[in-house]
């Protein structure tokens, strides 16, 4: 069919001939009963007879040929949609099959519906059978309830009548319980006063250890107010030194003075450094951490201790010449005040007085760790605290030994100002005599100005000489007092 030409007669499902009209195709659909009955060879004879006679044999024969084509054409048509209806066919019995499939799943869906429903109502009916079994129990439960009860009330009955019996032989039982809860009461009351007494002794043995405590603290305060007479002693010493100068200064002559003060100047230089500390520099710095007036100390320690410790020899130096040319220049108004504004001596028992308020503080945290170590129950908290004891302890000693070391000090310090003390007596008759026996030669009789400096420099060579005496124990005074004797361990 597909090799056929366009040309060619012979009719083609893809190609149909274009000379065919539609009116040929609606008259052949509108008579498909006629177009039946007419069978091939019948209408070849008619046709035949009609195109023999007919004038224009072609184009009839022309016009047949392509209504052979056409009832092919329809015959395919008529194939094809026979084909058609048995796939519509095929696909509506799928399309039931579907449905049908449906329904029944649809059917069991509904029947797996039903089925928990009558579950239920075997289950309901179940649970009312037992319930009525539970109501059945009830009542049975009620009837032994009510018979226990009754029970009950008989055997109480019974109960009262045994104890009006029994009341006479229960009146001495309760006396003798009644005598028994008594003893146990008061033997309670006792252990409570013996505890209670226990508690108080233990409470004034504690205010006893602390007022002991407390004594030693003052004890210890009234040696210490012994270590002011150090002081004491250097400002002994300082006036000595005035009034030496004092003595030696006596003015006579104008070439006196000026002998005499250049004397005092080369004494002046041989004499050591009055700062009242040997090697104040070194000072160790302990009481506290603070050098501010904010210290929590009732005396203010830490100030005068940082002046020690910064404490300069040059100046001291300086001040001490200064304040002898101001006391040179004033030789009958006997002992200057420059001389006793001197460093005072409160600073040493002040230190002590705090080292042993700190060592009563330390006490008193002593104390109260070892209650907290007593109350406590955890074991890290207690190793804690035990720790910190063993520091203050450590702590404690410590203190303690700078205590021992400044009493020490003080018992030296002691010996030494009985010595300086029997010195500076004697010297200080030996110096008034001499100025005694001055006032009186210069008032007998005048002399002449060679006279007057013979006499001047024999009574002047004992002066001289008392005053080196003074500074040579002063020295060793100086020396003595080290710095070893007051350290203690940081």
């Amino acid at each position: 069919m597909e090799s056929v030409s366009k040309d060619s007669y012979l009719p083609s499902f893809y190609k149909p001939p274009s000379c065919a009209s539609m009116s040929d195709l609606v008259e052949f659909n509108s008579a498909p009963s006629t177009r039946q009955q007419f069978s091939p060879l019948k209408h070849s004879d008619i046709h035949h007879n009609e195109i023999l006679h007919a004038p224009n044999s072609r184009a009839i024969f022309a016009a047949l040929k392509t209504l052979q084509e056409k009832i092919c054409q329809i015959e395919l048509e008529k194939d094809r949609a026979t084909n058609h209806l048995t796939d519509l066919v095929r696909i509506a019995d799928k399309h039931n099959k579907v449905l049908e499939s449906e329904k029944l799943s649809s059917e069991l869906d509904f029947q797996d519906c039903k089925k928990p429903q009558n579950d239920i109502a075997k289950q309901l009916d179940n649970a009312q059978q037992r319930c009525s079994l539970l109501e059945k129990q009830l009542d049975y439960m009620r009837i032994m309830v009510d018979n226990a009860e009754m029970q009950k009330h008989t055997i109480l009955e019974q109960q009262t009548m045994e104890q009006k019996i029994n009341k006479q032989d229960s009146l001495e039982v309760h006396s003798k319980l009644t005598k028994l809860e008594l003893l146990e009461k008061e033997c309670l009351r006792l252990t409570t006063t013996q505890r209670t007494a226990e508690n108080k002794i233990h409470q004034l043995q504690e205010k006893l250890k602390t007022e002991e405590q407390h004594r030693r603290s003052l004890q210890e305060k009234a040696s210490q107010l012994k270590i002011a007479e150090i002081i004491k002693i250097q400002t002994g010493v300082n006036e000595n030194r005035t009034l030496a100068s004092i003595s030696k200064n006596v003015p006579q002559t104008k070439v006196k003075k000026k002998k005499q003060q250049k004397q005092k100047i080369i004494l002046t230089k041989d004499l050591p450094s009055k700062s009242f500390y040997p090697k104040a520099r070194e000072l160790p710095f302990v009481a506290g951490k603070s050098t501010s007036l904010s210290h929590s100390l009732s005396a203010n320690i830490q100030s005068a201790l940082h002046m020690m410790k910064h404490h300069s020899p040059r100046n001291t130096q300086k001040n001490t010449k200064t304040e002898e040319q101001k006391c040179l220049d004033l030789p009958g108004k006997g002992i200057p005040t420059c001389a006793k504004a001197s460093f005072s001596g409160d600073t040493l028992t002040d230190l002590l007085l705090a080292l042993q308020d700190e060592l009563g503080q330390m006490s008193v945290e002593h104390q109260e760790l070892l209650q907290e170590i007593n109350e406590t129950k955890n074991t890290v908290m207690k190793e804690d605290l035990e720790c910190e004891l063993d520091c203050l302890v450590k702590q404690m000693e410590i203190k303690s030994d700078q205590i021992l070391k400044l009493k020490s000090h003080q018992v030296n310090v002691a010996k030494l100002k009985k010595k300086a003390n029997t010195v500076t007596k004697s010297k200080n008759a030996s110096a008034t005599k001499l100025a005694t026996n001055e006032q009186t030669l210069n008032a007998t009789a005048p002399k002449t100005p060679k006279q007057q400096g013979h006499l001047s420099n024999g009574i002047c060579t004992p002066k001289y000489r008392a005053s080196l005496d003074l500074l040579k124990d002063v020295q060793k005074i100086q020396m003595s007092l080290k710095k070893d004797d007051i350290m203690w361990e940081k």
